[in-house]
């Protein structure tokens, strides 16, 4: 498999801006103390019926949506 990794120094800065007492909360919800970042709900059963799909079909489908939003610029 190949990949890239891009790593940025800060990916949310509104994040920085939750303070409290002159502490950085990060992204953390005071309440519930849930990370706003990890805090996703499991969408795998809603993916599972496309993963057996035509994948030439989808790579094709995908392409002329890039080509279609490309050409649009």
């Amino acid at each position: 498999m190949r990949g890239e990794i891009i790593l940025v120094p800060v990916a949310k800065p509104p994040g920085l801006a939750q303070v409290v007492l002159n502490g950085g909360i990060g992204r953390f919800d005071l309440t519930s103390g849930r990370n706003f970042n990890r805090d996703f709900p499991d969408l795998a059963h809603l993916a599972q019926q496309y993963l057996c799909a035509d994948v030439p079909l989808t790579r094709e489908a995908y392409l002329q949506q890039v080509a279609g939003r490309c050409a649009r610029r």
